[in-house]
């Protein structure tokens, strides 16, 4: 795919086109593109910490994994949102889609103590978010901050 392609690509899944989860829709919508002020967001000024906190609301897992650069400050900032969630910091082995690996940093959100194999993904320019659940296909979205 062209990058022109991937741009076009991106700005689409951006509004919901193409995204045909229903679980994928909602996340797009109600986290990703939310334009309303946050209660936390008085503290947070970076568009990406705060979709990291908006994503860690949103989904309260019971545990987060974060790899990569900017990994402390990920986990310093899912720790405010989330003070009793487990969160670790793996071996960057750890997260895959399918058989390759997930480019650049990497916050896995797990549903259940266990990683689960099948992830669904929203590839952001600065950050990879894994959602690891029961019952969700493996997906890829590529989405930019609005």
């Amino acid at each position: 795919m062209s990058k022109l392609g991937y741009y076009i690509r991106r700005f689409r899944v951006n509004r919901g086109f193409t995204v045909h989860s229903p679980f994928a829709f909602r996340f797009i919508k109600l986290v990703v593109r939310e334009r309303l002020p946050f209660y936390a967001f008085q503290n947070i000024t970076d568009p990406y910490e705060r979709l990291l906190y908006r994503t860690a609301v949103y989904f309260h897992p019971a545990s987060i994994s974060a790899s990569g650069p900017g990994a402390p400050r990920a986990l310093e900032i899912l720790r405010k949102a989330l003070p009793d969630a487990e969160l670790t910091s793996p071996d960057r082995s750890e997260f895959h889609f399918g058989d390759s690996p997930i480019p650049g940093p990497a916050i896995q959100f797990l549903q259940g103590r266990h990683s689960l194999p099948a992830l669904t993904t929203f590839n952001l320019p600065r950050a990879t978010i894994a959602i690891s659940r029961p019952g969700l296909p493996p997906a890829s979205y590529p989405l930019s901050l609005p």
